[in-house]
């Protein structure tokens, strides 16, 4: 056996507390620091809301609503989620090839379309292909965004 390079340690368990209208199956999840506080966003489904949690006090915080019909509409079908800050909140839509951007009540602010736009020199992009296998797609790394897909 060669040497042992890793060593597994199970931490605590950490609970969030659900209420009844929140899911227990999560689709679309990120993670993120807001004034020196970790917190934990995850996309209710069935009520079509973003929970954020506290990670230290596993509590919910803050709900965000969407629209499922009406100009502020959140289409159903986005594959991911980039919570940037309380106004810069990115819904990615491989399918449309799109990028939503809704404030913290939920109203759509903008529509981008990808290919609208030109890349910077030397910047190598692909159009995410059609079935995401990753649960969160959309992730931010320094001033760029990244987008993921299978």
């Amino acid at each position: 056996m060669g040497k042992q390079l890793y060593t597994m340690v199970e931490l605590p368990h950490k609970v969030f507390l659900l209420d009844d209208s929140t899911t227990q199956i999560v689709n679309h999840i990120q993670t993120y620091e807001r004034n020196d506080s970790q917190l934990l966003a995850l996309y209710n489904e069935p009520i079509n809301n973003i929970c954020i949690f506290d990670v230290k006090s596993g509590k919910e915080i803050q709900k965000i609503q969407f629209q499922k019909e009406g100009p502020n509409a959140l289409d159903p079908n986005f594959c991911g989620f980039l919570i940037h800050n309380k106004d810069s909140i990115f819904m990615y839509h491989t399918w449309l090839w799109q990028l939503d951007l809704f404030n913290e009540k939920g109203e759509l602010q903008k529509k981008y379309q990808i290919k609208d736009y030109p890349l910077e020199s030397g910047c190598s992009f692909r159009r995410p292909d059609i079935l995401p296998y990753s649960d969160t797609p959309i992730k931010k790394v320094d001033n760029s965004s990244v987008f993921r897909s299978v």
